[in-house]
């Protein structure tokens, strides 16, 4: 079973071009693979949080020595690259404003 990795950064959900954009390549897809499993990302109802000195060196901090509270500033991204390692395709669309 394949996975898919749809990244949609469009703040407008549904209404959003580029989101519609990327049905038909999702949905010929899956007429390929019916057992494809689609992962959305949604930028704009979780978005990623910056980096900041706590992450850097939480991330430079061996794993066993973390405490609750590193654990904690790392889940997002651990959780993105969880996603990012376990996809076959990355589907990744974004808005293009006054193009």
């Amino acid at each position: 079973m394949a996975t898919l990795l749809h990244i949609a950064a469009s703040p407008r959900a549904e209404a959003s071009h580029s989101r519609r954009a990327t049905q038909e390549p999702i949905s010929e897809r899956q007429r390929h693979e019916s057992a494809l499993t689609v992962v959305l990302c949604y930028l704009a109802a979780e978005p990623v949080p910056h980096p900041t000195a706590c992450f850097a060196d939480t991330s430079l901090t061996a794993p066993p020595k973390r405490n609750d509270a590193q654990r904690a500033v790392l889940a997002p991204s651990e959780t993105l690259t969880n996603e990012l390692d376990a996809a076959d395709v990355v589907l990744a669309f974004t808005p293009t404003h006054n193009f």
